[in-house]
């Protein structure tokens, strides 16, 4: 049970930066498409790498964000834990 916590909260945080660039990329073309007849030389480009490399940073910070809490709750004494409750 334990090995799941660091994976699930990576695969949250890829599915918030997920739908964050996502929206970006979205509105950014809506944007650009709006802005197209009176800006004929302007157009939207999308950064794939750095967009990449958000996506890496979020999976690492997602997982980071884990370990304090695991480690943590590894150290806590099941039976005293039930206990109290």
């Amino acid at each position: 049970m334990e090995r799941s916590r660091p994976r699930s909260s990576a695969v949250i945080s890829l599915f918030g930066a997920v739908l964050g660039i996502g929206t970006g990329v979205f509105l950014a073309w809506t944007g650009g498409s709006l802005t197209a007849s009176g800006l004929p030389d302007c157009t939207t480009t999308v950064p794939w790498p750095r967009l990449a490399l958000f996506l890496a940073l979020a999976v690492l910070i997602g997982i980071l964000a884990s370990v304090w809490p695991a480690g943590r709750a590894a150290r806590l004494n099941m039976l005293r834990a039930i206990s109290s409750q």
